[in-house]
């Protein structure tokens, strides 16, 4: 077993004492006047399926956000029209009225998430001495939004109060036949969606005995409506449904949401001394369960979002995050989705059969729910193949976490074997000197189309024939094909694009791109030694900011390509460099902890709730503190400044195992390795 901490080289890294049992608890206040701080976003509620932001109000009113979605959505549930947008369910609010006035906005306001629990919370200030609280989640396995609301009267008076909830509802052309149906204590608004597939839709509002329901076009309100004596309070319980089944009680709803949100939590941890790292970890965890769908990993379930269409190269991300998180049943969802979408994908390629065999699959850019289509609109992110190496990468993470030979076996080694056979038929070329090259695709994007020999698509391609002969080794099959491919592999790596002694994106390069760390990562095709890709990354150290942001208007470097940098770093032999990236990817959280696309001073809030970046950064951090040797042995604290004495973590490593480590004073005092049984 080997334990590493190493000394910065010419940067501080101020570790905070250790950081409480609070971490999980985010907090967002007013400022004068009720008004949100500078860069407030909603929080993100998800169940995979039924996701939305939640404001201060406790509701998600159609405020303005910088490409921030503020309907409520469900994964899967598209328009037709080639854009496959996702269909807005409209939105709501909690209605407060004091003394037969209606109050929009309180006077001042607090806002909590619970990580932990995936709650959110609020309290208020309004006028009369009146005060507000409520809570608010979405049930971890149905469709149904819980909300509690309470207020109480601080004055000498008796007030008139009236709670509730009030829902705008969709407004669309593809809806028809919709209207409200009251019932006892409640009201379904139901109507025809003509979308992706014609559905009968049912948005359902249902309270306690007592509760009045009222409609005017457009909106709907359940509300009930009391008197209040002073230093007296009132709760008031509502749930919000879409899936036109049976509504549960409160306590039902929190029973096992609350079960189901502790097992995914309980199945790892951190308890590290640098708060902002801390606080990242719980931010990105509880990120990633929300994005989590049934069919894979999109960026987000919002029309901001890319609609909740699910990109191969970002879910890649994704599954290696939830992999080392030990969220090993949730990452399942990945190779499951690749394999159910392979023989459309093979079809893609070439119609004929043996599917797969020679010309291989053919998986989209970006796709939605029903396998077969293709998600972006036309451009030259078409163009892209190394998203097919990402594919090959997440299903074979998968079986080297899980071990799961059955599904090695009959799933994962086909969408494999797909992968290296379409890059073999497709997109290698061997010129007069009998050097083995990748044709021109589009590479980064930042690079333009028509790149020849490109550096991160080639090595994609290498990762992708060396996965796929060791797959074909350890289920015993096809070992001339395997041989094949680690030769092809060879040439292809004996001709990377290098000048000045260092890896560039592709011959003759005039742009330069955080893609020429993709041989540490995110594809793994180099240890420490390979000098032309240390110096890459060297290079990046010096040069990140010109070219570290998906976009050339960023002058910072974000968060996505700060974790991997801290990565890549750490693979490179660079021991103490990986926390320095990591404090940088913190610069750029939103007012939870969250991650945009962009959010810098030259373009703010630029796609708030941004997935990729939470799965890099979550990946990041368990590397840093577990690790994998050459030898497949683990490595505790890598990556880790030389200034934390003292973490404990519990992780995932490949090898079907749980490692549980506690380092006191610098020293390792506890390494529990388990095997974790039963295939997850």
């Amino acid at each position: 077993m080997k334990h590493n901490f190493f000394a910065a080289f010419g940067f501080a890294l101020a570790a905070s004492a250790a950081f409480g049992g609070s971490s999980h608890i985010r907090s967002v206040k007013s400022i004068e006047g009720g008004k949100a701080p500078e860069g407030y976003v909603p929080a993100l509620v998800s169940n995979g399926s039924l996701t939305f932001g939640v404001d201060w109000r406790l509701g998600n009113c159609d405020l303005k956000y910088k490409s921030f979605s503020t309907g409520i959505y469900r994964e899967g549930v598209r328009h037709p029209d080639g854009t496959y947008l996702l269909f807005d369910y409209g939105r709501f609010t909690s209605h407060v009225e004091i003394d037969g006035v209606r109050h929009d906005n309180p006077l001042s306001w607090g806002q909590t998430l619970d990580l932990r629990k995936a709650k959110v919370g609020v309290s208020s200030e309004y006028p009369g001495a009146v005060s507000f609280s409520g809570e608010l989640f979405v049930h971890s396995d149905s469709d149904a939004v819980v909300i509690r609301q309470c207020v109480s009267n601080a004055s000498d008076q008796v007030k008139s109060l009236r709670l509730g909830v009030r829902y705008a509802v969709p407004v669309d052309e593809r809806v028809s036949d919709a209207a409200w149906h009251p019932s006892e204590n409640g009201a379904s608004y139901r109507f025809r969606a003509h979308l992706l597939k014609v559905s009968k839709e049912c948005i359902g509002l249902s309270g306690a005995a007592g509760a009045k329901f009222e409609s005017k076009e457009g909106y709907g309100l359940l509300s009930e409506s009391f008197r209040l004596e002073p230093g007296a309070s009132k709760v008031c319980d509502w749930v919000v449904t879409f899936h036109g089944g049976k509504v549960l009680k409160r306590d039902e709803y929190v029973k096992s949401h609350d079960a189901a949100w502790l097992r995914y939590t309980g199945e790892s941890y951190v308890r590290l001394p640098d708060e902002r790292i801390q606080r990242m970890f719980d931010m990105t965890n509880y990120h990633l369960k929300c994005v989590a769908t049934k069919w894979s990993i999109p960026v987000g379930v919002l029309p901001s979002q890319w609609s909740g269409k699910i990109f191969a190269f970002d879910e890649l991300y994704a599954c290696q995050a939830l992999l080392a998180a030990n969220h090993i049943s949730t990452a399942r969802i990945v190779p499951e989705y690749r394999f159910a979408s392979c023989s459309n994908a093979c079809n893609r390629a070439y119609l004929k059969p043996p599917l797969g065999e020679k010309w291989g699959a053919a998986w989209p850019w970006n796709g939605v729910e029903n396998e077969f289509m293709e998600g972006s609109k036309p451009g030259f992110w078409q163009d892209h193949i190394f998203h097919m190496s990402a594919i090959a990468r997440s299903v074979w993470s998968y079986y080297r976490y899980s071990q799961d030979e059955d599904l090695l076996r009959d799933k994962i080694f086909h969408v494999m074997m797909c992968c290296a056979n379409f890059f073999k038929s497709f997109h290698l070329y061997t010129d007069s000197n009998g050097d083995v090259f990748v044709g021109k695709c589009t590479d980064l994007e930042r690079m333009g189309p028509g790149v020849e020999r490109a550096f991160m698509t080639t090595c994609g391609i290498i990762d992708t024939f060396r996965m796929c002969a060791d797959a074909a080794d350890t289920l015993g099959v096809r070992r001339e094909w395997a041989e094949e491919l680690r030769v092809l592999a060879g040439k292809l790596e004996r001709n990377l694009p290098v000048r000045d002694g260092r890896y560039i994106p592709y011959p003759g390069a005039t742009v330069d791109s955080i893609g020429t760390l993709a041989g540490y990562f995110p594809f793994r095709i180099f240890d420490e030694t390979d000098s032309a890709q240390r110096k890459a990354v060297e290079w990046f150290f010096e040069n990140g900011r010109k070219v570290g942001n998906m976009y050339a208007r960023g002058r910072q470097v974000c968060p996505w390509y700060a974790a991997w940098t801290a990565i890549a770093a750490q693979r490179a032999g660079m021991k103490d460099a990986p926390c320095r990236w990591m404090v940088e990817a913190d610069r750029s959280g939103g007012v939870w902890g969250e991650f945009h696309e962009i959010n810098e001073p030259v373009h703010p809030l630029g796609r708030p709730w941004f997935m990729t970046a939470a799965a890099n950064c979550l990946y990041a951090i368990c590397e840093m503190l577990l690790s994998e040797d050459k030898n497949g042995d683990p490595v505790i604290g890598l990556g880790v400044p030389e200034d934390w004495k003292d973490y404990s973590f519990k992780l995932a490593f490949p090898g079907n195992r749980v490692v549980e480590a506690a380092v006191k004073n610098g020293k390792i005092e506890k390494i529990d390795i388990q095997n974790a049984g039963k295939t997850r």
